[in-house]
């Protein structure tokens, strides 16, 4: 295992990186763009299949991995190993289906789909929503459980390690921000203000980004002090 050192470089590196990235699209939003075309469009947030949406992608598939050597190497002695495997491997299933989704974009795919062939247009019209947005509806089932499950993890799992598991409600609360994003991007769209319309996207990618940098700290620092605690000498 690395020295202490060593991750708290890699995790300021991890925390610049996403700020730079957030900064870099809060001056494209404002309208201050580079003279070079490929850079705006390659470290813009808000678009397709750049190296700005395969960074989140690559993020998140980090932070499955880690939650999988969580799951893997940590033997608990504060919860049964098999619950304890239980989250950890459950994490990994929402960090990978993040990862998958984020270049995908499945879940759009899926609410505009739910839209158009089910008899939910009303309801979702009655919740704000419509077109891409019904998946919100179509998946709230799964994002109460995920926001549940992570919860429980940072509490239960993370929670011997005190400052890991600040790191990770913060994550959480990042996410949180990007489903209220989600809900009413249609508003920041109707907005006159091409200000609001543009700063809308920045805070909802750039909450996504820093949820997952949190994630992916707080899940290191775990297995971090995990695993510097179980090969700690015994002193007799």
């Amino acid at each position: 295992m690395p020295p202490k050192s060593q991750f708290i470089k890699f995790y300021t590196t991890i925390v610049v990186l996403n700020i730079a990235l957030i900064v870099f699209n809060l001056a494209l939003a404002l309208g201050h763009r580079t003279p070079y075309r490929f850079i705006n469009q390659q470290l813009d947030l808000t678009d397709e299949g750049n190296i700005a949406v395969w960074f989140s992608s690559a993020q998140l598939l980090i932070v499955g991995l880690v939650a999988l050597m969580n799951g893997l190497l940590i033997r608990p002695n504060h919860i049964s190993s098999n619950l304890h495997r239980l989250v950890w491997f459950s994490a990994v299933i929402v960090m990978v289906g993040l990862s998958v989704d984020e270049t995908a974009q499945i879940h759009e795919w899926l609410g505009e789909r739910f839209s158009d062939v089910s008899g939910a247009e009303h309801s979702s019209h009655m919740l704000g929503l419509s077109g891409g947005y019904t998946w919100l509806l179509l998946l709230s089932p799964l994002i109460l459980g995920a926001t549940i499950m992570l919860a429980w993890t940072s509490i239960r799992c993370i929670g011997r390690c005190r400052h890991a598991m600040l790191i990770s409600f913060a994550g959480l609360l990042f996410w949180i921000i990007v489903i209220g994003c989600e809900y009413f991007e249609a508003r920041f769209m109707s907005a006159e203000s091409g200000i609001a319309r543009g700063l809308q996207p920045v805070i909802e990618e750039g909450s996504e980004i820093l949820g997952a940098a949190m994630f992916l700290i707080a899940f290191l620092e775990y297995l971090r002090t995990q695993f510097h605690a179980r090969t700690q000498p015994i002193n007799l």
